[in-house]
């Protein structure tokens, strides 16, 4: 192509960045701060949630809600004695809704509070809620190193970026 047809192509690419950048800047002005971090711990969740163990027969326990009121029934009548702080898949499922979460740390808090109680109640290592548990934390690992790299792959360009993050998820 000619000198000046290389020049229009080279504004007209220059003005539809500049356009796209504008269109993201005022989509992200439209989304509150919770709105888009549910953006992010959104799509983890979803996958988490749609966990299916064969060893349970296709079920996920950590959908289901076990507190004071129902232990007792559910055949687990001493878990509010062990776990003293429940935490589920629904209650969490409650709070992605409802973009209640402030923090990715939160999420991820509630996340790892769920699978540790599972191993704690579920305590010997042959158990097969315990073994369900083990390969959630596994996958959530995964998962939340994947969400940390992406976002300081997006904030790149900030120069406290990293400051203070290792990658690291969770304990033990």
């Amino acid at each position: 192509p000619s000198r000046p047809l290389r020049a229009f192509q080279a504004r007209e690419r220059q003005r539809a960045e500049r356009e796209e950048a504008d269109r993201k800047r005022r989509e992200a002005e439209q989304e509150s701060p919770r709105e888009a971090l549910a953006r992010v711990y959104g799509p983890m969740f979803t996958k988490l949630w749609d966990m299916e163990f064969l060893t349970l027969g296709g079920m996920n326990p950590f959908r289901t809600v076990i507190d004071a009121g129902n232990c007792a029934d559910l055949g687990v009548a001493d878990y509010c004695d062990v776990v003293k702080k429940p935490m589920n898949l629904t209650w969490i499922k409650a709070k992605v809704e409802e973009a209640t979460y402030e923090s990715l740390e939160d999420f991820f808090n509630d996340v790892e509070l769920m699978i540790n109680n599972s191993i704690l109640y579920n305590s010997d290592p042959k158990n097969d809620f315990h073994i369900v548990a083990q390969d959630m934390k596994r996958y959530y690992r995964t998962l939340a190193r994947s969400v940390i790299k992406k976002l300081q792959v997006d904030a790149s360009g900030s120069k406290d970026a990293n400051a203070g993050d290792t990658g690291e998820v969770g304990g033990a």
